[in-house]
């Protein structure tokens, strides 16, 4: 499991932010690599298009890779099928909204190929011929008539009763956000256990195993904001201080949440496609976690997290310069402590949060 978290700023632009981990066996073995978010337009048909769209995956890693990668083949294969014919790109990959009901229907593929193959494994037939009652072979047509085993496979093929042998299909879930010139910036969450596929009405959509402290914390965000100023666009700094805030607490109440944050920013209005997307999963990444606990926890005032942060992720001042300013913030040499994971009182006079405008 993971934390995937989307935020609408605005109707161009929003922000994506997950942790990088997973546990593979029963030791609770934690890896600190996995992609957990990846984009699924290639920067070529961006280009083209305008259409800037990502996807995180939560639940069992090896299969949300599959999704993951079988949705970005096919929205590349639409793309370059039509271009080698000379014919226009098809509107199903022109919109985000279009491009993800594809999605749904390339997850419900891949659901029909891993059970047929079960199927196949334990009884010999797949779903279809569960379905009409037969199985062709060789051209002959045998009935599945044994009362038994077709209330079993009916079972594993309807996920009655949670069936271990599938478990693997069912935890998973998918966060799709992303920019197209027609509808702006849009969220998506599917979800193969109840097999829905609906966009998010709220700003913002958290996902995975810190699901509960992220909800908390962009829920409080979101609502100390009335309808106007959301709807008129949510500041870009505040709302990531909020994010990483959020992760960060469920990096430290959470299992399955650990690992670098990786950042995403999406601003469909900019022109250069490498200010389209800033994408961030490195020290600076880490850096503007402790600067967010920081702040929390009072070692730092809010207005200076909010310069650091905004220097470091949105107005690439190096990564040095921006920690020689964090560390010389506290005279009292207490942050360090913090940051290596002692907890203790430690308060400073903080000034209001700064309601910066975004360049």
């Amino acid at each position: 499991m993971t934390s995937i978290n989307a935020l609408r700023l605005n109707q161009h632009s929003g922000l994506l932010v997950c942790d990088e981990a997973r546990f593979w066996n029963n030791e609770w073995v934690v890896i600190l690599t996995p992609d957990k978010i990846r984009p699924l337009v290639a920067p070529d048909i961006t280009r083209e298009t305008g259409v800037i769209l990502y996807i995180g995956s939560t639940g069992t890693s090896s299969y949300g890779d599959e999704i993951m990668e079988s949705i970005r083949q096919h929205v590349s294969k639409t793309y370059h099928e039509a271009r080698e014919k000379g014919e226009p790109i098809p509107e199903e990959i022109l919109t985000v909204e279009g491009i993800v009901r594809n999605a749904f229907t390339v997850v419900k593929d891949l659901h029909h190929t891993h059970i047929d193959d079960f199927l196949r494994g334990c009884y010999g037939f797949v779903g279809q011929d569960l379905v009409q009652g037969y199985k062709l072979k060789a051209g002959r047509k045998y009935e599945l008539a044994e009362d038994k085993i077709i209330k079993k496979a009916v079972k594993h093929m309807t996920f009655a009763d949670y069936p271990p042998e599938l478990s693997g299909l069912l935890n998973n879930a998918q966060v799709f956000a992303g920019y197209d010139p027609t509808d702006g910036f849009r969220i998506f969450i599917m979800e193969e256990r109840n097999t829905v596929l609906e966009e998010v009405s709220d700003i913002f959509l958290a996902e995975g195993s810190g699901t509960i402290t992220c909800d908390l914390v962009l829920s409080g965000f979101a609502s100390s904001r009335s309808v106007v100023s959301r709807r008129k666009g949510i500041n870009r700094v505040e709302a990531l201080i909020s994010m990483l805030e959020g992760v960060e607490e469920a990096h430290q109440l959470a299992a399955g949440v650990c690992g670098y944050p990786k950042i995403i920013y999406i601003d469909g209005q900019q022109t250069d496609l490498n200010r389209k997307i800033i994408e961030i999963s490195d020290c600076r990444s880490r850096l503007a976690t402790e600067i967010t606990m920081a702040s929390a926890h009072g070692f730092i005032t809010p207005d200076a997290a909010y310069t650091l942060i905004d220097g470091l992720i949105f107005h690439e001042v190096p990564f040095q310069t921006i920690d020689q300013q964090f560390m010389a913030l506290d005279q009292q040499k207490q942050l360090f402590r913090f940051l290596r994971g002692y907890r203790h009182k430690h308060q400073v006079a903080a000034s209001p949060s700064k309601k910066g405008q975004q360049s």
